[in-house]
C-alpha cells in the first residue's frame, strides 16, 4: 500500500556500529600518542588537586545537578571529602584531555561516551563502603537491604533476562487492575492491534478519539487502574476511543522502518471510518 498523501520518507542514517567505535578509538589513541604532554599535564593537575584534598585545601565541589553527591557527609566528613574530590579531579582531568587532542568531533564524542562509561563506573558512590548514604541505609536495615539486593539480583539474571527489573511486575494483572476498561480488539495485521472501547453514555460523539502510543509503550498507559485511565474517563464523556496496541518487534521485523509504521496507522484508519459508517471523514 503506498504511502498516506503529503508523506515524506525519512532519509535514514546509517546507525553506529562497533567498528565505528573502534575506528574513533584508535584514532584518539594515536594521537594520544603523539601528545604525550597533554596527558602528562592532566595527570600532574588531578595529583596536585588530589594532595590538596588530602590536607583539605581543595576546592573542588561537585556540581549541584550531581545528584550523587547530595548528602552532606560528602563534605563533612575529611575521608569521604577526599574520596568525592579525587574522583572529581580525576575524572575531570580525563574529559579534559579528550577535548584537548586533535581528532573529529564525531570522534571525540564517542570517546567521551566510552570513557564516561567507565568514569561513571568506577565512581565512589558505587561502593557500599565508599558510600555514606549506602552504609547508613545498611546499618539502618542490620543489612537487610543487601539480601533483599542479592535476591533482586538473582531474580534478574534468572527470570528477567539479565536486565534490572524496575518494578513487581507480579503485582499487575492485566484485565484485573489494570487495563480495566471494556473493549475489543477489532483490526489486527503484522504491526498492530486496534482496540475498540464501549462507551458508556447513551448517545456518543460522531468523531471518534484515535490515539496512537509511542512504539516503545503499552496500549494500557491510556488505562490504567480506575480512576486514573485516560480511556476510562473518554468513554465516560460520551467520545468513542480506539488506541493502537504495537507488536513487540524482534529480530523478524528489523527491517521496519518509519514509513511502514505510518503506512500500517493508514490501514488501521480505514475500519474506523468503516465501523462508523462514514468513509469520508476522518479521525480524530
Amino acid at each position: 500500500m503506498p504511502a498516506p498523501q503529503g508523506y515524506k520518507k525519512m532519509e535514514r542514517k546509517p546507525m553506529e556500529s562497533a567498528a565505528d567505535f573502534a575506528t574513533s578509538i584508535g584514532k584518539f589513541y594515536v594521537q594520544a600518542f603523539t601528545q604525550p604532554m597533554t596527558a602528562l599535564g592532566g595527570s600532574l593537575a588531578a595529583s596536585q588537586e588530589m594532595l590538596k584534598s588530602l590536607v583539605g585545601q581543595s576546592g573542588i565541589e561537585a556540581d549541584k545537578s550531581d545528584k550523587r553527591f547530595k548528602d552532606p557527609v560528602w563534605t563533612s566528613n575529611p575521608g569521604y571529602r577526599f574520596l568525592m574530590q579525587s574522583y572529581l579531579a580525576w575524572s575531570g582531568a580525563i574529559t579534559t584531555w579528550v577535548d584537548s587532542l586533535d581528532v573529529p568531533e564525531r570522534d571525540k564524542l564517542r570517546v567521551k561516551l566510552l570513557a564516561n562509561l567507565v568514569t561513571d563506573a568506577l565512581a565512589p558512590t558505587n561502593g557500599l563502603l565508599t558510600n555514606p548514604t549506602a552504609m547508613k541505609a545498611t546499618l539502618d536495615a542490620g543489612g537487610k537491604n543487601l539480601v533483599d539486593g542479592l535476591q533482586h539480583f538473582v531474580h534478574d539474571m534468572t527470570a528477567n533476562n539479565g536486565l534490572p527489573s524496575v518494578v513487581d511486575k507480579s503485582k499487575f494483572r492485566l484485565g484485573e487492575n489494570l487495563a480495566t476498561s471494556e473493549g475489543k480488539v477489532v483490526y489486527a495485521e503484522d504491526h498492530l492491534e486496534l482496540i475498540q472501547y464501549a462507551p458508556k453514555t447513551a448517545e456518543v460523539w460522531k468523531v471518534p478519539v484515535f490515539i496512537v502510543p509511542p512504539q516503545i509503550n503499552k496500549f494500557y498507559i491510556w488505562d490504567l487502574a480506575p480512576g486514573r485511565s485516560i480511556v476510562e474517563h473518554l468513554v465516560g464523556q460520551g467520545h468513542q476511543v480506539f488506541v493502537v496496541s504495537w507488536r513487540n518487534p524482534s529480530d523478524a521485523q528489523a527491517d521496519w522502518d518509519l514509513e511502514s509504521y505510518v503506512v500500517a496507522l493508514d490501514r488501521a484508519s480505514e475500519p474506523v471510518n468503516k465501523r462508523l459508517g462514514d468513509p469520508d471523514r476522518g479521525y480524530a
